[in-house]
């Protein structure tokens, strides 16, 4: 998560892209679209003899009465000119395509009616579903109880505040086990932001949220059947990895969008996205207890029906965030909003692009600030309900527990 957050900031959007008018088409008064146009028509078109026309040379510059050996020289050296000048007209013209907003499959232009405040429900709902990895601890005493309740439940009956006195059988993983979980899934969060912020940029926020949607409740399923068969390290590739997958993907997804929809209030725009991914696991911990109520009987905890079913809301949520999310035309800004002509003290307006910010020292001491400042908190998280439980016996039910770790 520490990597992700500093890349975010270091990334870059790429080159200014075509000027727009209020229609939504391509500004043909706009300086790139014009100078590009401009080197097109200026480029010589091959002639059907091989070469470039050229009014001044005649049929026997050509090559037509050339001897053979000078007349093959010619021939090869035009098919060359050919080749380079036809290569150039298409780059030129792939690169005037490619400027265009209508022809970019990533801009999703502001359509007439629609609001820019459907950006932050459409971050909430993707924040709010992943950041139910904060709430992982509730299930780390019910997975170490998968077999011992079948083998040593009360004949009175038992709940899951008692599940914590209920012995283990041999064959129950212990919670050093289950601690890896959670920390993998926090690794493979920083890693895949690390990793893939330049493509969530390139692609947009609807392919970013789609693609955190299908791994982060795919990991729910692996993990469910990792359960189901009491295999751990299927439940370390599901939830750890592709999981974790999913929590870095969907965690960078909606912060740029948020950014450019509001570039008169970024701080509220980032913070109600950060707000989400806290406050999804202040909605995740009680319902994962209460998920598993349902699903528990006399000898058997439902841990893996419960991954199943916060599998299937999360992906649900998620996919209405992507389907509701847009990009604003290039250089849209809002109605009455104008850019400060000074930048604020130690705000830059300057874009830094990340291989280039890889390489200052800045980067790396704010990399290792907000590593010592986050690592406390997260291992803290990786065992907060059980901690809780067994620091106040008796006195901290595993709802309790769940709000605790909620307000953490």
């Amino acid at each position: 998560m520490v990597m992700a957050m500093t890349v975010a900031m270091a990334v870059t959007m790429g080159p200014p892209p075509v000027q727009i008018t209020p229609g939504g088409g391509r500004d043909p008064s706009a300086e790139g679209d014009s100078q590009a146009c401009g080197r097109l028509r200026d480029l010589p078109k091959p002639s059907r003899r091989g070469g470039a026309q050229d009014p001044a040379r005649g049929d026997q510059e050509g090559g037509q009465h050339l001897p053979g050996a000078r007349l093959q020289r010619r021939a090869r050296r035009q098919r060359a000119s050919r080749w380079q000048i036809s290569t150039k007209r298409f780059r030129l013209s792939t690169s005037v395509i490619a400027a265009s907003p209508d022809r970019d499959p990533v801009v999703r232009h502001d359509a007439p009616g629609y609001s820019r405040w459907l950006i932050p429900p459409a971050a909430l709902c993707v924040h709010l579903c992943i950041g139910q990895a904060y709430a992982f601890s509730v299930f780390n005493i019910p997975l170490t109880k998968l077999i011992g309740i079948s083998q040593n439940a009360p004949a009175g009956g038992w709940d899951l505040t008692s599940l914590r006195t209920i012995p283990s059988a041999p064959g129950d993983w212990e919670f050093t086990d289950l601690g890896w979980i959670f920390s993998l899934a926090i690794f493979f969060l920083g890693l895949s932001a690390a990793l893939l912020g330049r493509w969530v940029e390139d692609g947009g926020p609807r392919r970013a949220m789609f693609t955190a949607a299908l791994c982060w409740a795919g990991g729910f399923v692996i993990s469910a059947i990792g359960v189901y068969i009491h295999n751990i390290w299927v439940i370390y590739f599901g939830y750890g990895i592709v999981g974790g997958f999913g929590l870095g993907i969907g965690y960078i997804s909606p912060v740029s969008t948020l950014i450019k929809w509001f570039p008169d209030r970024p701080g509220m725009a980032t913070g109600m996205a950060i707000m989400g991914f806290g406050g999804g696991a202040f909605i995740a911990s009680p319902l994962s207890v209460w998920l598993m109520q349902q699903f528990t009987t006399q000898t058997h905890v439902g841990v893996a029906e419960t991954f199943l079913v916060m599998g299937a809301i999360y992906f649900c949520f998620m996919m209405v965030g992507a389907a509701i999310v847009r990009v604003p035309a290039p250089r849209w800004k809002p109605a009455g909003y104008v850019a400060p002509a000074q930048p604020k003290k130690l705000i830059t307006t300057k874009d830094v692009y990340v291989y280039d910010a890889l390489k200052t020292p800045q980067f790396w001491l704010i990399w290792w600030v907000l590593c010592l400042n986050v690592t406390a908190g997260i291992g803290v998280l990786g065992q907060a309900s059980a901690m809780s439980q067994e620091m106040f016996p008796g006195r901290v039910t595993a709802v309790a527990a769940s709000g605790f770790v909620g307000l953490m």
